[in-house]
């Protein structure tokens, strides 16, 4: 009787022990394989923030959109595309969430220079997507983010066809150039900023009393490489006012195509 019962609690110990070994092994496993998707289990991950050059051997890849809606489960994400190759073998793209695994994605507008992706059936409680784009030929791999805490939000987000997907992508365009726009005109601020001070310190080197005629001339050499600077970004202003002007006639024909687009 006592050996029966020994055999059987050593025989439950076993199964414990494996028990246990698959538990670990299986964990382990997710962590790793989640770890291959987002990179800490800390704080949120940091968003891809849009218009940023993600460098492929391939191909260079910018994010214009990434649109949540809660209602539909569902996000809309844009990618502007160059090509490197004349042939290409494409890309092939997968979606998780860091702790639900992974979720539906399709390509729902897919062109040489640009793809509209949806993803889709997103549960409530989400924290973080990761996008995984991989080129089929060398198997280089880039990932694009998003967290519930910046991600821009919709009200509704239903299904549309090419054409509503191209409209969308017109309008990331647009906003891609407000964004361009906004960039320039900083520049040129302070460079506008940069000049007036200058100026001023013409004046203060024009107007000063000198005792020896060395430091006249050390000053009036100084005021003359100020006059350059100040003429050196007055060459980069007009560069960056013309650029504007260049934007802002790019987005207007943009708001044609789309009124074109709506109308058919």
């Amino acid at each position: 009787m006592i050996e029966k019962l020994r055999k059987r609690v050593k025989k439950d110990i076993n199964l414990g022990n494996k028990i246990l070994l698959f538990l670990l092994v299986g964990g382990y496993f997710f962590f790793i394989s989640s770890r291959i998707w987002m990179p800490d289990f800390g704080e949120l991950i940091e968003a891809t923030p849009y218009y940023e050059i993600q460098a492929m051997p391939g191909r260079e890849i910018c994010l214009t959109r990434w649109i949540y809606s809660k209602e539909d489960r569902a996000m809309e994400i844009i990618v502007e595309i160059k090509l490197k190759e004349l042939i290409d073998a494409g890309i092939e793209y997968e979606a998780a969430e860091r702790t639900k695994g992974s979720l539906n994605v399709q390509a729902v507008l897919e062109k040489a220079d640009y793809t509209v992706f949806r993803i889709t059936e997103i549960p409530d409680d989400w924290k973080e997507i990761s996008l995984r784009l991989t080129e089929r030929e060398n198997g280089d791999i880039i990932r694009l983010y998003t967290n519930i805490d910046v991600v821009e939000q919709v009200k509704t987000l239903p299904e549309k066809d090419a054409r509503g997907y191209e409209i969308d992508r017109l309008e990331a365009q647009i906003s891609y150039d407000e964004f361009q726009i906004a960039e320039q005109e900083d520049v040129i601020s302070d460079l506008q900023k940069e000049n007036a001070e200058l100026e001023i310190r013409i004046t203060e080197l024009e107007t000063a009393v000198y005792p020896t005629e060395d430091e006249a001339e050390e000053a009036g050499n100084t005021v003359a490489k100020v006059r350059d600077t100040i003429s050196t970004n007055e060459v980069e202003i007009q560069a960056r006012m013309q650029r504007i002007d260049e934007l802002k006639e790019r987005s207007e024909k943009i708001i044609e195509q789309i009124e074109l687009l709506k109308e058919m």
